[in-house]
């Protein structure tokens, strides 16, 4: 029997505790192992810290054969020679680029370029077409999961609004209006990350609308949209937010304008009106539509069209 692929998910040291590490490396490796482990091989493995170059040509060096997903900008680590020595050694290098900014240096890194979002996926291509026209370049898109923690509830006989904000507070913009009816609770690790998902099955409504974009060549996978699906709810979110329209389509009742005072209390108030309603049931068919898309089988099946290009 031949031996299957090895793919390994290398991310930096630097980004060991991160959100990214554990969606896009452990949570992944563990879907990929539960739907294709049949046909690859998974496994994490870290890159040394920046400047420990004897250490990062090793780790490079032994990528011997195997299909390497560098995370976000692992590859900035990379000193004189790192990039041939992975090159060299593994069977294909792919970035999966996440939110990080998209730069020509990752252009001479991976054989294909890993977009976490549809606008992300397109954003990439133009200015990959701006900063090396002409250049044949490869993109794939592996769509964001939810969170396997995240648990569903059935929210379509709910009779009011129950809205709660999951994730930093600087990455979301919450007027003083709306702070006395919002459930946040405290963001960190252990047992408060633990009270984050109990706190989703007691809310119906994400809310999602987030500051104007601070960065230009970079773009986030819409997580909180997708785990409010994963968890039955709707969600609150402008237009202007990365993959919003792109995932919940234009008609989706529960878009708003912009990140104004105004335009979020217009978005709490049809919330407030319609639920139960037509419209809400509408919006929760939206958000199913979601939560399969973005559901564990169908990420694993469109790593496995990624990694096919190599095995």
């Amino acid at each position: 029997m031949a031996e299957k692929p090895r793919v390994v998910f290398l991310y930096r040291a630097a980004h060991s505790s991160s959100g990214s590490k554990l969606m896009r490396c452990d949570q992944l490796c563990d879907i990929a192992n539960a739907h294709l482990g049949d046909r690859y091989t998974f496994e994490l493995a870290v890159l040394p810290k920046q400047n420990q170059n004897r250490r990062i040509s090793r780790t490079l060096a032994n990528m011997n054969d195997a299909i390497v997903i560098l995370l976000k900008r692992a590859h900035a680590t990379f000193g004189d020679g790192h990039a041939d020595i992975l090159r060299n050694a593994a069977r294909a290098v792919l970035i999966d680029h996440v939110d990080a900014t998209f730069d020509a240096r990752a252009l001479d890194v991976a054989d294909v370029h890993i977009a976490a979002s549809i606008d992300g996926l397109n954003g990439m291509k133009r200015v990959a077409s701006k900063i090396a026209p002409g250049r044949s370049v490869e993109f794939a898109l592996l769509p964001h999961h939810a969170d396997p923690r995240v648990v569903w509830m059935d929210r379509s006989a709910d009779a009011e609004i129950r809205i709660g904000y999951f994730g930093l507070m600087d990455h979301a913009v919450i007027p003083e209006s709306l702070s006395d009816i919002l459930v946040v609770p405290q963001y960190g690790v252990g047992d408060a990350l633990a009270g984050i998902f109990q706190a989703m099955k007691d809310v119906n409504v994400h809310h999602a609308v987030r500051p104007d974009k601070a960065f230009r060549n970079s773009w986030k996978p819409f997580t909180k949209g997708i785990n409010a699906a994963a968890s039955g709810a709707n969600v609150l979110v402008q237009r202007g937010v990365d993959d919003a329209v792109s995932l919940l389509g234009d008609e989706y009742p529960y878009l708003i304008d912009d990140a104004s005072e105004a335009a979020i209390a217009e978005g709490v108030q049809r919330l407030e009106r319609s639920v139960g309603s037509p419209e809400w049931q509408r919006g929760l068919e939206v958000m199913a539509a979601l939560r399969e898309r973005t559901s564990a089988p169908r990420i694993a099946s469109d790593l496995d069209e990624i990694l096919s290009r190599f095995a």
